[in-house]
């Protein structure tokens, strides 16, 4: 990790961590939460690498979309690139138990007449292999002087947090508006596409705008009340039909590989090919509703804008 990123705080910043602003309290909490899970990664419980990368993306987004009002743009940048590379890190690994699990369960509810061939055995092989591959990286990173000095600079980034100021407060309304503004367009690209790979890229890029959106209204949760929350719930809703989207593209991969592997050992390939349909099916039924969801979504973040307007800077803080 590059010494910057960890250098004393400048002297615009203070650590008296009573007065943390929002921002900064909020990293802080995504410190603990990727050390929590990391421990229950540890004790073999179910989703433990999918919430350390759940808390490392909100870091990010608040680093990226607040960089202004949190830090110094080379620290932001650098302790984000770190941020970045963990969440790959552990990418592999998430995208192995998501797709394990779904593709399983669709074999499962096939009837038995459409069962043709060892299918139930070439997924065990393909996710079995997949697994030894990913868990050795897991174990690795978890296990590496660069994970624990992302989390040190990130731990002390945050705890020198900058006081809170006028400017900083209206800069939410500025970047949540912008934000919206951003899965607004996203939607356009999306219904400018009937089909393909580039629809579903285009769906892949809202749901990261989204979900972007979302991690950054949720690091005023605990100062905005009632509204923040419809504004959430809302953008939850919608994130996991995005994200059933693209776990069902990312089934579709899986699939043809599977594919390609039967090929090479003369399996039929009829049942990979029903799962296939079903998948197609399953990330069309998924986004049928995203312009309704989505301005559901948007209407909960202008009242969000709204209240943030409303609050003084004192109540922030407090």
């Amino acid at each position: 990790m590059n010494k910057s990123v960890t250098s004393p705080p400048s002297p615009t910043r203070r650590s008296d961590a009573a007065t943390l602003s929002p921002l900064d309290a909020f990293l802080l909490v995504q410190v603990e939460a990727i050390l929590e899970a990391k421990r229950s990664y540890r004790r073999g419980e179910p989703d433990a690498i999918h919430r350390i990368r759940v808390a490392v993306r909100r870091a990010i987004s608040v680093l990226t979309e607040f960089g202004a009002v949190v830090g110094s743009p080379t620290d932001v940048s650098e302790l984000s690139s770190e941020l970045l590379w963990l969440s790959k890190q552990l990418g592999g690994a998430r995208d192995r138990e998501v797709q394990q699990k779904r593709l399983c369960e669709l074999f499962a509810e096939l009837d038995p007449e459409l069962i043709v061939g060892p299918v139930r055995r070439r997924l065990q092989l393909h996710f079995d292999g997949l697994e030894m591959a990913e868990s050795n990286r897991v174990e690795l990173t978890l296990d590496s002087v660069q994970f624990k000095a992302t989390l040190d600079a990130l731990r002390e980034f945050a705890s020198s947090g900058r006081e809170w100021n006028e400017t900083d407060h209206n800069a939410v309304i500025v970047v949540v508006a912008h934000a919206e503004r951003r899965v607004t367009k996203r939607l356009r690209d999306v219904q400018s596409e009937s089909s393909g790979s580039v629809r579903d890229a285009a769906v892949h890029r809202m749901r990261k705008a989204v979900r972007r959106l979302r991690y950054i209204v949720e690091a005023f949760e605990p100062v905005s009340g009632q509204d923040v929350g419809r504004a959430i719930s809302t953008l939850t809703t919608l994130q996991l039909s995005l994200g059933e989207h693209q776990d069902s593209v990312t089934g579709r991969e899986q699939l043809r590989a599977l594919r390609r592997d039967a090929e090479l050992c003369r399996e039929d390939t009829f049942t990979l090919g029903i799962l296939y349909q079903r998948e197609i099916d399953n990330g069309d039924r998924a986004i049928g509703n995203l312009v309704r969801e989505w301005h559901r979504a948007e209407r909960a973040c202008r009242a969000f804008r709204e209240h943030s307007r409303n609050l003084s800077v004192e109540a922030v803080e407090r």
